[in-house]
């Protein structure tokens, strides 16, 4: 399955190319394809940690009984990572506003940051007891 945008190139695809034998969205990201490459400036931990996960229940009629649902509020993440949301006009609905939606997905290569970080903290936290300990002995 290809997804193209209004030109026709093509911009992701659900395709099974990958080791798994189970389709799984992918994207281009051949560094052929890039220019500018440099380190993220973002810091991930801050990023997660401004995120704000609400429970709710969906608005639709039937659905005064259904289980309360984790998750984003669009409008929540717009401060703390506005790449994750966008906006659609008559996409979800014949609404009188257009729609906030998040893309959860865009959100792994800063919760990679974030492990990087909180790895590089704890390797630092090991070393530092090291030191007291050998001082100690």
């Amino acid at each position: 399955l290809i997804l193209q945008d209004g030109d026709g190139t093509v911009t992701s695809t659900v395709a099974n190319s990958t080791s798994s034998p189970y389709a799984t969205f992918a994207a281009p990201s051949d560094e052929r394809l890039k220019q500018d490459i440099a380190p993220t400036k973002v810091i991930g931990l801050d990023v997660i940690n401004k995120l704000k996960m609400s429970e709710f229940r969906w608005k639709k009629d039937g659905d005064e009984g259904r289980l309360e649902e984790i998750g984003f509020i669009a409008q929540n993440c717009e401060a703390a990572y506005p790449g994750m949301v966008g906006e659609k006009e008559g996409l979800y609905g014949d609404y009188d506003f257009p729609v906030k939606d998040v893309a959860p997905a865009t959100l792994i290569p800063v919760m990679i940051k974030a492990i990087q970080e909180l790895s590089d903290t704890n390797k630092a936290l090991l070393n530092r007891i090291e030191e007291l300990e050998s001082k100690l002995s």
